[in-house]
């Protein structure tokens, strides 16, 4: 029985928020990571396979991978917002938005100005908007 409510302890301690700066980061990289592979993976889908023109694809599968960053962020990253969840939830979506906008305006310059990769192009446009997602809800929005 002190096996099980030791896996128990281990489960709040792994689980639970955290209000240190050095450990929200390091977990919101890997929930970053997390949330980068749902929408790399989208972004090569709608584009390669779907036909999408690069733009449409971006906001999917961005918004795809927002909603996976905020429930991991919520559960492991963040202890708790400052505000009611409903305003706390349409704050993030705001942050996102602004996300959303710099990612098409970075997709847009690296594709059709510097003529890059589309994947690659997204690559480097999800570590650009990567900090301020990461800042702007730690500001803003999260303890």
């Amino acid at each position: 029985m002190a096996k099980s409510a030791g896996v128990g302890a281990l489960s709040k301690i792994t689980v639970s928020a955290t209000t240190r700066p050095g450990a929200q980061l390091f977990r919101y990289f890997i929930v970053g990571g997390t949330a980068a592979a749902v929408d790399w993976s989208f972004y090569w889908f709608f584009v390669s396979i779907c036909g999408l023109h690069y733009l449409a694809a971006a906001s999917i599968s961005f918004t795809a991978a927002t909603l996976v960053n905020y429930g991991l962020c919520v559960k492991w990253v963040f202890p708790a917002g400052r505000f009611k969840k409903s305003l706390e939830f349409s704050l993030v979506f705001f942050v996102s938005l602004v996300g959303l906008l710099f990612n098409a305006l970075f997709l847009y310059i690296l594709l059709e100005f510097l003529l890059m990769h589309f994947m690659l192009a997204k690559i480097l446009t999800t570590g650009l908007v990567f900090f301020w997602n990461y800042f702007a809800r730690k500001k803003f929005i999260f303890r």
